[in-house]
């Protein structure tokens, strides 16, 4: 996982300096102070592109010697979690993050099959369904013809099992269910989970941002 999750970092300093969790998740109209930000550096995308290059060389040579290795088939989940990340919100690519995604959800089965109790493995399908499920009528459906997932309650369901179980990407999947719960105007339980997670992280500006609109 060491290369995953160094890519991983890569992804989320640049969403964190981008402001991009804030505005495509939250809807904040008012990204951070300081004007536009600059586009992502060619040093960050070769960085993340050579972290999950190498992470994928990793597990493929684990899985041609053990084809049901949890961990392995985990870290390829994860690999293109981040990828279908990355092309949804930096390159705005929704071909290329779908692909990403269908592949990432079709680890996160073999995963779970290998190991029902890598509960992280639930985000993927998890994510998945609940950000395709926001997007237009008209996208949805294409989406579902190219075999994308879109079920909202689904999507719910397993970004709650990885929040209450996951060992690596519980605060994610915590986080993503406050995005869910303040879009349903549950804003309530939204603050009660920010507050948690700000609690827990409090160097992580965004769950204090976000927590003081809400307030």
């Amino acid at each position: 996982l060491g290369p995953a999750s160094d890519a991983a970092a890569y992804l989320f300093t640049e969403l964190e300096r981008l402001d991009i969790v804030s505005v495509q998740l939250f809807n904040d109209p008012t990204p951070l102070a300081g004007g536009k930000p600059g586009p992502t550096s060619a040093k960050l995308r070769a960085d993340f592109n050579q972290r999950t290059q190498q992470a994928e060389k990793l597990a493929d040579a684990i899985l041609a010697k053990s084809p049901k290795d949890a961990p392995a088939l985990f870290s390829k989940m994860l690999i293109y979690g981040l990828r279908a990340d990355f092309a949804e919100m930096i390159d705005k690519s929704d071909l290329k993050a779908l692909n990403f995604s269908k592949k990432g959800a079709a680890y996160s089965e073999q995963t779970l099959q290998a190991d029902p109790q890598l509960y992280d493995a639930h985000i993927a399908t998890g994510f998945e369904n609940y950000m395709l499920s926001l997007k237009p009528l008209p996208v949805r459906w294409v989406v579902r013809l190219m075999g994308g997932q879109t079920d909202k309650a689904k999507g719910i369901s397993e970004l709650r099992i990885t929040a209450q179980h996951g060992r690596y990407l519980a605060p994610f999947a915590e986080l993503l269910l406050a995005v869910a719960e303040l879009r349903d105007g549950n804003k309530a339980e939204a603050k009660r989970i920010l507050a948690s997670l700000n609690q827990r992280f409090p160097q992580n500006t965004l769950y204090r941002r976000q927590l003081s609109r809400i307030q």
